[in-house]
């Protein structure tokens, strides 16, 4: 390392306070490091260490998320965490679908067509769907037993691809690294086959549950401009948050729930008037949405 180099990191280190002083400056020998501590150069090596681990890191999840051979991988991976359902009239109603969207896509994203999505059903019976990397879409065989409306679960799905083009997934993985990987990484004692199976791991648990409400707020927004450029029904927006205002309640949190067990995602009752909101906007405000507390329930008005 050459003097001029040198001297550019000595002013970067003690801006961030790594040396002191005391008094004006030091004019007597400095105490030597007690036994233990890391020296100077044990700190810059580490950090060195770290970032090209999280280089690397970085690129793996890349090649998982954005490569022909990477979306093999974790559609192989997904398929073997959530198990798969084989049932052709779903399989082709869900293809149908993935279609439409993505050709609504297209309308505002050309990127989803440099790695097309691929797709599978499986055997739970519980409402979800989940996008991991490498744009692998994965749909519970109940969201179709959940709501009769095909428009509707255009919404799940335009939702999920949201993810899948924002690669929240992929994102997540890098803000939730530690250190601890890292340093395996950086040591070598961690690399290939076992980083890459890591990486999936953490992949599919972030494509089922995800750690950022921001991320949900910005696939519900995605879903909702999706919808508006294809052939469905941009009130299904809504109409899916009250069916599961109705069938499941709302999953508002407050008290101590929200400080030890957060939720991830935003509550069914906020999405839904989110989207009646857009709604009402994106008719002119020809459409209206009244509460008949009496009915249990809302009424959509149009002209009144």
């Amino acid at each position: 390392m050459n003097r001029t180099t040198l001297k550019k990191k000595a002013a970067i280190l003690a801006a961030l306070g790594i040396f002191s002083f005391s008094g004006s400056f030091a004019l007597y020998a400095p105490p030597q490091a007690e036994a233990g501590l890391l020296d100077l150069g044990d700190i810059i090596t580490g950090g060195i260490q770290i970032a090209q681990a999280r280089d690397t890191m970085q690129k793996y999840i890349k090649a998982l998320d954005t490569t022909p051979d990477g979306q093999q991988y974790m559609l192989e991976k997904m398929q073997g965490n959530a198990g798969v359902y084989d049932d052709p009239q779903l399989m082709e109603q869900l293809g149908n679908i993935m279609g439409n969207m993505t050709n609504a896509i297209g309308q505002v994203d050309k990127s989803v067509y440099d790695l097309p999505y691929v797709y599978f059903l499986t055997p739970s019976e519980y409402f979800n769907a989940a996008c991991s990397m490498g744009h692998v879409m994965m749909v519970n065989q109940g969201t179709f037993a959940f709501t009769p409306s095909e428009d509707e679960l255009a919404v799940v799905i335009g939702h999920e691809m949201g993810h899948g083009q924002a690669h929240h997934v992929a994102k997540s993985i890098v803000r939730s690294t530690d250190r601890a990987l890292l340093a395996q990484i950086g040591s070598a004692a961690l690399g290939g086959s076992e980083l890459t199976a890591i990486i999936a791991g953490n992949a599919y648990k972030y494509s089922t549950v995800h750690a950022d409400k921001g991320d949900e707020k910005e696939a519900d927004a995605l879903a909702w401009e999706y919808i508006t450029h294809s052939n469905y029904n941009p009130g299904a927006c809504a109409a899916i948050w009250q069916r599961a205002l109705e069938k499941l309640g709302d999953n508002a949190q407050s008290g101590v729930d929200l400080w030890l067990n957060p939720s991830d995602h935003p509550n069914n009752m906020a999405r839904r008037d989110r989207y009646e909101k857009k709604l009402q906007e994106y008719s002119g405000k020809h459409v209206a949405v009244k509460d008949v507390r009496d009915a249990g329930s809302s009424w959509r008005y149009v002209d009144g």
